[in-house]
């Protein structure tokens, strides 16, 4: 991994993180707290905007991953953000976000010896 791709990265999990965090502090109720979906939802449009940036060849690297819902998951939150449907962002929250962030993890650890 080159170094723009591996800072791509990095930054990606920091957003990733924070929007997981702030998802844990705040609970269940996170979609009826303005501020806190504001924040959540900008965490998640970051992480998706970072991943996105990634070197075409980066991303041949990993076919696996879901390189077209993360990019339609970020354009949904630009460009349609006051129709942003909360089960969506739940789902990210619950499902997708964690496994991302778990691939991106395993592409920036250091290899095996």
């Amino acid at each position: 991994m080159d170094d723009r791709d591996r800072t791509y990265c990095e930054h990606a999990v920091v957003d990733g993180d924070k929007a997981l965090e702030y998802y844990s502090q705040i609970g269940a109720q996170w979609a009826a707290d303005e501020m806190a979906t504001d924040a959540i939802v900008k965490r998640i449009g970051s992480f998706c905007e970072y991943v996105g940036n990634l070197s075409d060849w980066e991303q041949a690297q990993h076919p696996e991953f879901p390189w077209r819902e993360v990019q339609g998951i970020r354009n949904r939150l630009a460009h349609a953000y006051h129709r942003t449907d909360v089960g969506v962002i739940q789902e990210v929250l619950d499902e997708h976000l964690p496994r991302d962030l778990a691939a991106i993890r395993r592409w920036l650890a250091p290899p095996s010896q």
